[in-house]
């Protein structure tokens, strides 16, 4: 999402929000590994899932349902600023949930305990930085947002909050449908 995010820097530095734009800039460095080595907070993801799944993460094309997401996404992302910056802020604002469901999922299949590195980049998101980009985000637009952009924000977001309510219906979709076609190549072997 940090191509996203810098699209929404962009869309701040047009209307002069340079204190949302400072904000985003600081939220891009973190993702991109400020503080983690220069590790990419999406490296350390695929690394942690790759050990902690064995299952190849890196390099993956997209499921046709996270394109979709993809595509919706980029297309909120050519609205006007504040809603851009609307639905940045929804991105932002759900991260916690989505990551703990994320959480949840993963002790799941692993029956219990995550390793450490895995465990780590959850703690770290659910903790401090998605706490702090969320935080940073909402007082930076309010120093600059005005009653008349309320609207075109509240759409911004409203458009990424129901973006991502379809991704995950049809994620869910998309897993039971697997295991059905997993299952039945399974009983064709035997």
């Amino acid at each position: 999402m940090v191509f996203f995010t810098e699209l929404a820097r962009q869309k701040a530095l047009e209307v002069q929000w340079n204190g949302v734009a400072q904000e985003l800039k600081e939220n891009i460095a973190e993702e991109m590994g400020l503080g983690t080595q220069g590790v990419s907070h999406y490296m350390l993801l695929a690394q942690g899932l790759e050990e902690a799944l064995g299952v190849p993460v890196k390099n993956t094309t997209p499921s046709i349902t996270t394109s979709k997401l993809l595509r919706t996404v980029q297309s909120v992302f050519n609205q006007q600023p504040a809603y851009v910056l609307g639905a940045t802020y929804a991105i932002e604002a759900t991260s916690i949930p989505e990551l703990s469901l994320i959480v949840q999922l993963i002790k799941w299949l692993l029956e219990g305990a995550m390793p450490k590195d895995l465990q780590y980049f959850f703690n770290k998101h659910l903790n401090q930085w998605e706490l702090e980009h969320e935080e940073g985000l909402r007082t930076t637009i309010a120093a600059y947002i005005q009653p008349e952009q309320f609207r075109e924000f509240e759409a911004g977001f409203l458009a990424i909050m129901d973006a991502m309510e379809i991704w995950w219906q049809e994620l869910a979709q998309e897993a039971i449908s697997s295991k059905v076609t997993l299952g039945m190549a399974i009983a064709k072997k035997h």
